[in-house]
């Protein structure tokens, strides 16, 4: 596997990605037993990302969190194209780092253990609404 953010390769070992596809509903049966749900918008999918990088490969992990800390001339997260085959399999186009970027020592290994999460931006619901607003 491996995942690109702009044609840059996250570089590490043992990468793992997982999608997450959230869909919105409101419980309206109030203290009813019925199931009607209110359709409240589909919400971004979601990324999350696993790797290791050895620590001997320092340049790897500094130049992941240049990319997740990473604006644009507005002050905004910058937006990656992603190419990853589970993106791809997703439907997913366009990312942005969203939440932690959590970096644990593994000082036996000589390895980091890192984990993030990149959301969807400009998805294909996203885009439906504001072409509905228009």
């Amino acid at each position: 596997m491996s995942l690109f953010l702009n044609g840059v390769q996250v570089r590490g070992s043992q990468l793992n990605v997982s999608a997450t596809l959230s869909l919105a509903g409101e419980d309206m049966s109030g203290q009813g037993s019925l199931a009607a749900m209110a359709e409240t918008g589909d919400k971004p999918k979601q990324l999350a990302v696993r790797l290791l990088i050895k620590q001997l490969n320092a340049v790897d992990l500094t130049a992941l969190i240049v990319l997740a800390e990473s604006k644009n001339e507005l002050g905004e997260r910058t937006t990656y194209n992603v190419n990853n085959p589970t993106a791809k399999a997703m439907n997913i186009r366009q990312v942005r780092f969203l939440g932690d970027v959590s970096v644990s020592e593994d000082e036996g290994l000589r390895l980091w253990k890192v984990s993030f999460k990149l959301t969807e931006v400009k998805s294909v619901p996203e885009l439906k609404q504001s072409r509905e607003k228009a």
